[in-house]
């Protein structure tokens, strides 16, 4: 899979280095309030994606916008516009309700979409010093980061992930919903988190080896680049393998749909040997 001919991994890391340091300079707890979906949001949140949209759409003129917070100001023919040309989708902060209430499991999210298909991404996590980013057929990855005292990382190393089959005593990640909605009978450790983008992580990084969680677009448009250049495979029962064309059926696009932008299911992420008889291997049933 090969990058955008404009993409550019170091003015991206340069954008997600800035707004993952403005939000933890920025971090307070009890400064959140609710939207209409329930979930939270924080001045932040707002900020990053003002920021993030001044940034990218300089460094490529003419691309469209998409964030999570000012998704619902857009028009429909705007929306339309979006999934021709060249894209960016935007989480300003992953895990909002992780960040709001002081827990470092959060991070900021860029992914670039082109014709409707994702083809780049980047992800920085600053409470763990991690940055993500799409080079080519490449994934990369630098570590040690201080956002609140360094400076945004020039150097990056290849991400490589070998392959590997389930085990027992793997962690599995599991999203907010999945926990609150169905049962996992299995008796490997488990960690739920409240942003994606971490737990997607821990699997790229070999910490865990399964993710299932119940997510929209712009929770994922940044690291779902990553998983065809890693080897991993993404896939939602009865509907098969996540591809990377947004539009291909997998997302609720629908413009009165409840639930727009969100994947038609619980999406898992493992390697394609650890997905042999998963589904049998989990038991997921919902409560």
């Amino acid at each position: 899979m090969e990058s955008h001919p404009k993409w550019n991994h170091l003015a991206v890391a340069e954008a997600l280095f800035a707004c993952g340091k403005n939000a933890l300079e920025g971090q307070s707890l009890g400064h959140w309030k609710l939207k209409t979906d329930g979930t939270l949001v924080t001045r932040l949140d707002v900020q990053n994606e003002k920021m993030f949209k001044e940034i990218l759409t300089s460094a490529l003129p003419g691309s469209l916008f998409l964030g999570e917070e000012t998704l619902p100001e857009c028009s429909e023919e705007y929306l339309r516009s979006a999934f021709h040309g060249d894209c960016w989708v935007v989480d300003p902060i992953d895990g909002t309700a992780c960040f709001a209430h002081g827990y470092p499991m959060w991070a900021v999210s860029v992914g670039l979409m082109h014709g409707g298909v994702l083809t780049d991404g980047g992800v920085f996590m600053p409470g763990q010093g991690e940055m993500l980013v799409t080079s080519g057929d490449d994934v990369l990855v630098a570590d040690g980061i201080d956002a609140r005292h360094g400076v945004c990382p020039t150097s990056f190393r290849k991400l490589e992930l070998p392959p590997f089959g389930w085990n027992d005593g793997g962690m599995l990640l599991l999203g907010q919903e999945v926990t609150r909605r169905f049962t996992v009978a299995v008796d490997n450790p488990v960690l739920a988190t409240g942003s994606a983008v971490q737990a997607l992580a821990s699997v790229l990084l070999g910490r865990g080896i399964l993710y299932i969680g119940t997510v929209k677009l712009y929770d994922v448009a940044g690291i779902f680049p990553m998983l065809p250049r890693l080897g991993l495979k993404a896939y939602i029962p009865d509907l098969g393998d996540i591809s990377m064309n947004v539009a291909g059926g997998e997302f609720d696009l629908a413009a009165d749909s409840p639930v727009r932008w969100k994947l038609r299911g619980a999406v898992r992420v493992t390697s394609p040997q650890a997905a042999i008889g998963l589904e049998e291997r989990l038991n997921l049933k919902r409560l």
